[in-house]
């Protein structure tokens, strides 16, 4: 893969993997853990790895997506954790693609910097209890009050809820004809009227923390607005999810090729278990997993503007699709193998395993769309 990256990628990469091998792979029962290891998130934040897709001017590293999804797959490899992993994605998430993409300078100036070193959490607030995320069902509400807005609702499932410092809360502003208009809004955890409920342990992807807020008559100012009025959901929400689907490939990967080297540990140690058979689907795996990382790069080649007209969609559907080929090619090694998993083998499975059938919904979603636009096809091109 290093054919595809610039001399830093490679460098940040090769520092996060001795980060992860040095700090978070001896830390023990991390993956089965609630407790949030603030010590090694603020060490992270002192060698520079929370900024890493922010710009330079605003105290990031300025490395773009393509950074991010590097970064994201070293931690996981050499951390063998893809909770914590979760926790250090959406904290880059919302200082990437939510601040740096639709802040005001004045709103950078005040939040950039401390996401980029760790020192603040940020977290976006869509989902509702009952109702998910479907724009459609949104209830919580902001009102205009002269020179600010009064927020009201609850929100739910939030990662790194507990943890948070400020929150991007996505809330119903008005009507547009028949359809709901959102607007995004930027409310400090300190606010009058915001109460952080507790922690939702959800039994996988620990030690994530996921949680949610009520918003009791919250009231914000007018510069609180994040990007465009009325528009928020198709401007911010919906491109957030496909950069979501594009760098989580990342910490997917790292998960994959850490059970990978627990396998290559087990026959390394007994040959007499290695048969063609294994052989032929270990080199299945190193194929997909390299045709994986390719199509990820190419993704965040998208994102970052240095790849132009190529399907994202397509290609998080095929990401989708050779993640669950790899994890059954490894699963089949193991069994024919005879190997008994280890507790790191297993808690990765289970976190990769639970990650994508979150994930899965979503890609049906995209796959029959897809397909609404193969039926509807005519002339030369097949519609967008």
């Amino acid at each position: 893969m290093n054919a595809h990256l610039s001399d830093e990628v490679v460098r940040l990469r090769d520092a996060i993997l001795a980060f992860s091998t040095e700090k978070i792979s001896p830390w023990g029962g991390l993956s089965t853990s609630t407790y949030f290891p603030h010590e090694i998130w603020n060490e992270m934040g002192r060698q520079g790895f929370h900024g890493i897709a922010v710009p330079r001017k605003y105290g990031g590293a300025g490395f773009g997506y393509t950074g991010v999804f590097v970064a994201g797959m070293a931690l996981v490899e050499a951390g063998n954790c893809l909770g914590f992993a979760l926790s250090w994605l959406m904290n880059q998430l919302v200082a990437g693609s939510l601040f740096a993409t639709f802040g005001s300078y004045a709103q950078k100036d005040r939040y950039l910097e401390a996401l980029a070193q760790g020192k603040l959490i940020g977290a976006l607030a869509v989902s509702e209890p009952g109702h998910g995320s479907h724009p459609k069902y949104l209830e919580t509400d902001a009102r205009k009050e002269r020179d600010a807005y009064v927020i009201s609702g609850k929100k739910t499932y939030i990662t790194n809820g507990p943890i948070a410092g400020v929150y991007v809360v996505v809330a119903v502003s008005g009507n547009r004809g028949r359809e709901k208009a959102f607007m995004a809004f930027i409310v400090p955890r300190d606010t009058p009227g915001l109460k952080v409920g507790e922690p939702l342990d959800l039994g996988f992807l620990r030690p994530c923390p996921h949680g949610g807020i009520l918003l009791d008559a919250c009231r914000v100012p007018a510069h609180a607005v994040l990007g465009s009025v009325g528009d928020a959901y198709r401007d911010m929400i919906v491109p957030f999810g496909e950069i979501e689907d594009v760098l989580m490939m990342g910490p997917v990967i790292g998960v994959m090729r850490a059970q990978l080297t627990v396998i290559r540990d087990f026959l390394g140690r007994d040959r007499s278990r290695v048969t063609d058979e294994i052989l032929n689907r270990l080199g299945t795996v190193h194929s997909l997993l390299h045709t994986l990382e390719g199509l990820a790069v190419e993704a965040c080649g998208n994102l970052d503007g240095s790849v132009k007209d190529t399907g994202l969609t397509e290609l998080i559907i095929s990401s989708r699709h050779l993640v669950s080929q790899i994890a059954s090619e490894l699963d089949r090694v193991m069994s024919l193998a005879k190997l008994q998993p280890s507790t790191k083998y297993e808690l990765l499975a289970r976190d990769l395993s639970m990650a994508a059938s979150v994930a899965a919904r979503i890609t049906e979603i995209r796959r029959k769309k897809l397909g609404a636009a193969l039926l509807s096809y005519r002339g030369d091109r097949i519609p967008d």
